[in-house]
Parts: C-alpha cells; sequence; structure tokens
C-alpha cells in the first residue's frame, strides 16, 4: 500500500442483504450480498464509467491540505480499473504538502484545478512534487510550486532566496499538454530518464532555474521527446535544457527571457552533464530583457552531434546563438538587435546558412586556454544589416578573433558602417580562409584581412555613391593585407 492510501474498513459499511426470486421451472433462489460505506461518503461504489471524478470522492478543493486523501483516491482510481481521473471545475485549489504519484496510464482531467505546493512544504531539491508512471496523459491542470513560502537553504550564502523545489517528472510515454506550471525554485516540467514523451501547449513561469528539462543518464538518452508550442516567462536560468537527449525535437516555443544575473539562457545544449545528438530546434521565438547578459540559444562544449538551429526567431538579447560545437548546422534564422553578436562561432566544420542578422553579426571566436579554434565552417548566403555590437567588433559584418583556419566566407550581403569582414591578429594568425562572391557595402575598408593565405575574390563592393563594380583579390600569401 502507497503513502495515504486508505484501505476499505468493513465495519463502516451497512450490509444489506437482498434476495432475487427467479421464476422458472424450477424455481430458485439466489442470496447477493452488497456492500454500502455509510460512515464515509468518500468511496462510492463503482460504476461503468471508466473517469472518477474526485469531487464524487470528497475532494473538497478548498486550499486545505489534502494530500493523503488525493493520493488515497488516485490509488482507488488505479486498482479498480479507472482509465481517466476528473479534477474538480471552477478554478479550485488542492493544497498538498507531500509528493504526490498520479498513477501509470492514467488520464489526468485537471479542468484548471490547481494543485498547490503548501508553505513551509519540506519538499526540496531533487524531489518531485508531482511523479507520474509511464503512459499518463495529463492536460488542463495548474501546478503552483509556491516557492516563495518554503524553507531557506541551510547554505547562507546559497545563491537562491530559497531551496529549490522542483514541478512534475514526467516517463516514458507521457502527455502533458495545455497545462500551467510556476512558482517553483528547481526543475519545473522534468522528462526524466524517459522515451516518447510530448510537452504541448502549456505555460511555464517564474521559476528560478529550469522550465523543461531532460535528463538522460549516460547511454541511456532521453529519446524521442517533442517540445512544442509551449510559452515560457521568467525562467531564471534556462527556458529549455537539454541534457542526455536524443532524436528530440525542440519546436514553435515561445520564450520571454529576464532580466536576472548570469546568463539567462531560452535553449541550452546542457552538455556539461551529458552528451546530445540529433536534435532540432526549429522555428523557435526567443525574446531578451533588453539588458544583461542573456543569450537565446546555447551550447556548454563539444559534447552535441548533429544539432540542427533553423527558423528561429530572436531578438533584444545580449548574443544570439552561440556554437561550441562541431558540425552545426544553423539556417534560417532572424536576430534582431543583439547587444553582443547574433552568431558566436566557436565550433568548426558547421554550416551557418541563410541567416537574417538585422543589428547583429557574427563572430568567430577561439579559446586560447584548450586550444580549440572555430575551422572549416561554412559561412554562406547570410544577410548581415547593421552588424555586430560588441565594442572591439562594432559596426563589423563577420568580425574573426581568434586564430581560425580554412573557414569560408561565401555570398553573403553585408551592409554596415565598419568593415564588412574583419580577420584580426589580435590572439594569433588566421590561416588559409576564403572570401567569395560577396556583395559588400562599407563606409570603411570592405575587407580588413590580418590573416594568412588568404584568398579574395569574386565579390562585389558597394559604396554611398552605389555600385563601384565587381573586383577580384587573388592570393594574398602575406598578413597584414587590406583589401
Amino acid at each position: 500500500m502507497q503513502k495515504g492510501e486508505k484501505s476499505l474498513d468493513y465495519k463502516n459499511f451497512l450490509v444489506i442483504a437482498f434476495i432475487v426470486i427467479i421464476i422458472s421451472a424450477g424455481g430458485f433462489l439466489v442470496m447477493n450480498t452488497v456492500y454500502l460505506q455509510v460512515s464515509d461518503a468518500t468511496t462510492p461504489v463503482p460504476t461503468q464509467s471508466s473517469t472518477l471524478h474526485l469531487a464524487d470522492f470528497g475532494i473538497k478543493a478548498d486550499g486545505s491540505d489534502e494530500t493523503a486523501h488525493l493520493q488515497s483516491v488516485l490509488n482507488y482510481a488505479k486498482s479498480n480499473g479507472y482509465k481517466a481521473v476528473s479534477f474538480p471545475t471552477g478554478g479550485k485549489t488542492i493544497g498538498i504538502s507531500d509528493p504526490i504519484y498520479l498513477p501509470a496510464n492514467m488520464e489526468i482531467i485537471g479542468n484548471e484545478c490547481t494543485i498547490k505546493l503548501l508553505a513551509m512544504s519540506g519538499i526540496g531539491h531533487w524531489v518531485w512534487t508531482i511523479d507520474t508512471g509511464p503512459g499518463v496523459y495529463i492536460h488542463n491542470l495548474k501546478i503552483n510550486g509556491n516557492k516563495d513560502n518554503q524553507q531557506a537553504s541551510s547554505d547562507p550564502n546559497y545563491y537562491f532566496p530559497k531551496a529549490p523545489n522542483d514541478g512534475i517528472a514526467l516517463r516514458d510515454g507521457a502527455r502533458f499538454d495545455n497545462n500551467e506550471v510556476y512558482n517553483f525554485g528547481g526543475y519545473s516540467v522534468g522528462a526524466v530518464r524517459g522515451d516518447n514523451i510530448t510537452i504541448s501547449n502549456n505555460r511555464i513561469h517564474d521559476s528560478w532555474q529550469y522550465g523543461i528539462s531532460t535528463s538522460g543518464e549516460g547511454d541511456d538518452y532521453g529519446k524521442n521527446i517533442t517540445i512544442t508550442k509551449n510559452t515560457f516567462d521568467n525562467c531564471g536560468q534556462v527556458g529549455i535544457k537539454l541534457r542526455g537527449c536524443a532524436y528530440c525535437r525542440v519546436s514553435e516555443n515561445s520564450i520571454s527571457l529576464p532580466d536576472s544575473e548570469g546568463d539567462p539562457t531560452g535553449i541550452r545544449l546542457y552538455s556539461l552533464d551529458e552528451p546530445n545528438m540529433h536534435i532540432s530546434i526549429i522555428n523557435n521565438t526567443i525574446t531578451g530583457s533588453g539588458s544583461g547578459t542573456d543569450i537565446a540559444i546555447d551550447s556548454d562544449n563539444e559534447n552535441n552531434s548533429d544539432i540542427n538551429i533553423t527558423g528561429n526567431r530572436i531578438k533584444t538579447v545580449h548574443t544570439g546563438i552561440r556554437i561550441r560545437f562541431n558540425d552545426a548546422h544553423v539556417s534560417d534564422n532572424t536576430i534582431m538587435d543583439s547587444r553582443f553578436t547574433g552568431i558566436l562561432l566557436y565550433g568548426s566544420s558547421g554550416t551557418i546558412l541563410h541567416n537574417n542578422l538585422n543589428s547583429a553579426g557574427i563572430i568567430i571566436a577561439g579559446d586560447n586556454s584548450s586550444e580549440n579554434y572555430p575551422s572549416h565552417n561554412l559561412i554562406q548566403d547570410n544577410v548581415i544589416t547593421g552588424g555586430n555590437q560588441y565594442w572591439r567588433a562594432k559596426g563589423t559584418g563577420i568580425y574573426v578573433w581568434y586564430p581560425t583556419k580554412g573557414n569560408i566566407i561565401d555570398g553573403n550581403e553585408i551592409n554596415v558602417d565598419n568593415n564588412a569582414i574583419k580577420i584580426t591578429n589580435d590572439y594569433g594568425e588566421s590561416s588559409d580562409y576564403i572570401i567569395k562572391n560577396n556583395i559588400l557595402y562599407s563606409k570603411t575598408d570592405w575587407i580588413y584581412n590580418k590573416g594568412k593565405s588568404t584568398e579574395i575574390f569574386n565579390n562585389t563592393q558597394l559604396l554611398p555613391q552605389g555600385i563601384i563594380g565587381q573586383f577580384w583579390n587573388f592570393l594574398s600569401p602575406s598578413p597584414g593585407d587590406s583589401s
């Protein structure tokens, strides 16, 4: 018997015997016994309905603590073959003070009812307020973590105001649709070491840490997880955290980033903990606060593979997309008004295609401490207007910062006040660049080249007076050339 489950106490039942007389050729009597509970109206006799209504089982939903009663009824529904549990209507609230378990393969019909974690509950980090069995379908439920009224951490220097509590855990085959989850300090919604999970059309807001997170472990990736059409507001650290995820799709979400300390991020490939692979981040809208160092789409390190970032709309962030892994595919994104840069590239062998950057540019960077320098990327057919906003690269379209090798810059349209393309040697010498087929408008030098063995050819330069013409620049073997 699980925590809080009630057993049937037959002393509380009225025993009624009745006789059914069947008339037949050899008439006979049949005695049946029926148990009717009379002292506790919370357990009606089961009917043929597949849906259990909590209101019929004595759930008051008046905001008081009904933890044990709720868990008992949920257990009863499971053990008696119900397929669905319907929560009270009318915007009511069920208070809980301990974790609740939703049984496997059960539909939870929320009816806009709220499950609220009561003050000083004792539920801290790494404990899910609501855990679930595989195959649950949860919709139209509200879950309030009440984070500001929980226990403070025992560490006076803890970086959250209170010990962060966690929301709801989803397991294999779960569907979580049209719910609202809010006021959790830690993880709001977690796809926990599960496969084939769909999280859609939810509103998730006001957390200190994460909105939605995946959490594969080792070789046990969370596979085939779909996170789509959710709305995120004020998730302090990360809206969508991808950790140990494989063959997952993150699409059509709307994320508004908070003005908070650190680097609040819309979508983050959290590969410091576990690697990710075969991820599609498609058609999301991410809006920054207009201040701070927020990042729309970020990655931790090189432990990500086959990542497709396409069709996202990003505006008013510090950095649009930061790539720290190889073989990235970044295409058809629109990035506007970035205070640092639109695309910050640390990885190699990627393709940066068809992006539209307005008051944003591309910075090809590196890391001297790890000798990780982005090389052999294809940067092609992007439209850049206004350029980078970082002071060192201010007004440039594509800025090469650290020593890199063999990147191809081809077919881009760049309209900026400073250099359209600038290859520096501030931190070492880049080499073997190919710059071709670009249309460049600049009020200063069109290309600033401090690289070695840079091929520059078939570019078209535009100046304020109009088109000057097509020009060719062959191999420039020595650094310091500016064309």
